[in-house]
């Protein structure tokens, strides 16, 4: 059985890159200041960050909603009692240990 060794093509550079605004920001190259490129990412995530969280918050603004729907609408148990044999402080912890 023969193998053949294949390379992987070169990733293609992007020339710019538009994130979700539509703000388009071009790719740091090797001459460009580290550390300008650096604020620019720190930037560019804090963003995605935020969006990320608007999107979490509606979620989860979404599913109180329903929790609280589904506690209205539960069913109340008057008679429900546990049996007169159940021993509550048998699964409990003990006072001395």
């Amino acid at each position: 059985m023969k193998f053949e060794l294949v390379e992987p093509p070169e990733p293609a550079v992007p020339e710019t890159v538009e994130d979700e605004a539509g703000v388009s920001h071009a790719p740091e190259g090797p001459g460009d200041d580290p550390v300008a490129g650096i604020e620019a990412l720190t930037s560019q995530f804090v963003a995605e960050v935020a969006v990320a969280a608007e999107g979490i918050d509606a979620s989860l603004a979404e599913l109180a909603e329903v929790v609280q729907s589904s506690q209205t609408d539960a069913v109340e148990w008057d008679g429900a009692a546990p049996p007169e044999n159940f021993r509550a402080g048998r699964f409990g912890r003990r006072a001395g240990e």
